[in-house]
């Protein structure tokens, strides 16, 4: 919520460089109680660089400046597609087996998201105005509804 209050106010590259950061300094400081190990070879090298900017950096970049746009509810549901994106390229990708357990957690994960998004639409009789604090890139943010009847 706050990332979607935030992103519409303020550089989305500056906000991605401070989450990334955070996160790298916490995780710096979870891991020094075990001891830091450096990649052992140059493949792996490899697969971390492109893990931090791919992965890390460019996925941070997208996502602030796509909460810019919507509202953070919209934001919430649009990332439940995560685990069926995830199961959808570990079956095609990495050749994972189409079990009946994926197919049906997809589903409910589709059907949840619909749910959501069909639950959040005005009803007959109800008007959505745009709140004029949350804009964002030309698109509403924020909405106030309110009812037609007196």
């Amino acid at each position: 919520m706050g990332l979607g209050e935030w992103s519409s106010k303020h550089d989305v590259y500056g906000l991605a460089v401070l989450q990334i950061s955070f996160v790298g300094i916490l995780s710096l400081v979870a891991a020094l109680p075990g001891g830091l190990t450096l990649p052992p070879d140059p493949g792996v090298w490899g697969a971390v660089v492109i893990t931090a900017l791919v992965a890390t950096a460019f996925a941070f970049v997208i996502q602030t400046w796509a909460q810019s746009l919507v509202s953070a509810t919209r934001a919430a549901v649009i990332m439940t597609m995560e685990p069926v994106f995830a199961g959808f390229f570990a079956v095609v990708l990495a050749g994972n087996g189409l079990t009946a357990r994926i197919i049906i957690g997809g589903v409910l994960v589709l059907a949840a998201m619909m749910l959501t998004e069909l639950k959040s639409k005005p009803k007959p009789g109800q008007l959505i105005e745009p709140n004029p604090v949350n804009v964002a890139g030309g698109l509403e943010v924020g909405n106030t509804v309110k009812t037609t009847e007196n």
